[in-house]
């Protein structure tokens, strides 16, 4: 089983990402960052890091994405 943690829990995040990444097997849904939730969401990238998550998919928009890849 892959931990992911997901970057990014706009329109594609919620309705492309996370569904596909719950609905794999061998794939679970342990993370979500958001700039803006509740409890079950982390605000940071750094949050994410710190977590035991062995794969994390980024849905930001391009602006964002590949400074994000790169940490």
């Amino acid at each position: 089983m892959l931990d992911v943690g997901l970057v990014g829990f706009g329109f594609a995040g919620k309705v492309f990402h996370a569904p596909v990444i719950r609905a794999v097997e061998g794939l679970r849904l342990t993370a979500i960052v958001q700039r803006s939730g509740g409890s079950e969401f982390l605000h940071s990238v750094d949050d994410l890091l710190a977590r035991p998550v062995d794969l994390v998919v980024i849905a930001t928009p391009n602006t964002s994405h590949h400074p994000i890849a790169k940490q």
